[in-house]
């Protein structure tokens, strides 16, 4: 109960927030996810990377991330194949499954429940995710389009990109002016709340379809069961510190992560389904996460 009321409450309140907002005034996304993107998380990311301590578990965290991700297309692909399903769907499961809502859902709820220390760990470990985001999911997005090649080239356009080239060169030399840092810190303050509100405002735009439940079924018990459980047994096979394997596991529970229904939409890769799912085990999470959290506390 305490986890309710102390995490996932508060967190869910300001999601709730920007659901009625979008509801009641339905304001344009688009420029506050602009702001988000190319002025907060770049602030953010170059903020906690500065901070962190990049040591051996920084890059044991880089592989079980890695290694979850293939994992997880594995089974994806074993699915597909034993249920005979085409190539659309695959890529709309592995966008699914895959990609995690690091961001907006998993470091706020990481920062309630760990603190600080765990909440750097966390923006690390959306900053390799978003990396993924846009390598491995614009690929299968969009391997069967025209468009492949110039969706390769957004992840040069994400300043959070050149946010982690900056960060990791200041912490090499350490020459950042203070009144720079001190606006950077500023920025990177906003992040967070203002991207829960813009997942709040994400799902009151998305719509619920009639559609094949067995497989958005599939897709929340992968995101919200396997997933974790496969973090877990990862976690415990290798030499994990106990405030990293927390976090991980963690991220690795979260739901689908919004920004997954803007690729099947614009790549057209089944985004009734996608936006279901995500909206789907969105708010089963809940629940979920709520029990991941009170055992893993």
């Amino acid at each position: 109960m305490n986890i309710i009321f102390g995490a996932l409450l508060p967190v869910f309140t300001v999601f709730f927030i920007g659901y009625v907002l979008q509801k009641i005034k339905g304001l344009d996304i688009k420029a506050l996810s602009t702001v988000a993107v190319y002025v907060l998380i770049p602030c953010l990311v170059f903020r906690s990377l500065l901070e962190t301590k990049i040591e051996q578990q920084y890059l044991m965290m880089v592989f079980i991330v890695l290694l979850l991700m293939i994992i997880t297309i594995t089974i994806d692909k074993v699915v597909v194949w034993f249920r005979k399903l085409d190539t659309d769907t695959e890529s709309a499961f592995i966008l699914s499954t895959v990609f995690m809502n690091a961001g907006n859902y998993g470091t706020p709820i990481v920062l309630f429940v760990f603190g600080e220390e765990a909440f750097h760990i966390a923006i690390s470990f959306y900053v390799i995710q978003l990396i993924l985001f846009n390598t491995v999911g614009i690929y299968y997005a969009s391997r069967s389009k025209e468009s492949f090649i110039k969706g390769m080239k957004n992840i040069f356009r994400l300043p959070a990109i050149y946010a982690v080239f900056f960060a990791f060169l200041f912490r090499q030399f350490p020459i950042l002016p203070e009144n720079i840092y001190s606006i950077i810190n500023l920025l990177a303050n906003g992040a967070i709340p203002i991207i829960m509100l813009l997942l709040g405002m994400q799902l009151a735009n998305l719509k619920m379809e009639v559609l094949d439940w067995r497989q958005i079924s599939f897709v929340t018990v992968m995101r919200l069961i396997i997933s974790p459980l496969v973090a877990v047994a990862i976690t415990l096979l290798l030499p994990v510190e106990p405030l990293y394997r927390n976090v991980i596991i963690t991220l690795a529970a979260m739901p689908t992560a919004v920004n997954v229904t803007l690729y099947s939409l614009e790549f057209n890769i089944q985004p009734k389904f996608v936006s279901v799912a995500t909206i789907f085990n969105t708010f089963l999470s809940l629940i979920t996460v709520t029990i991941l959290l009170n055992i893993l506390s």
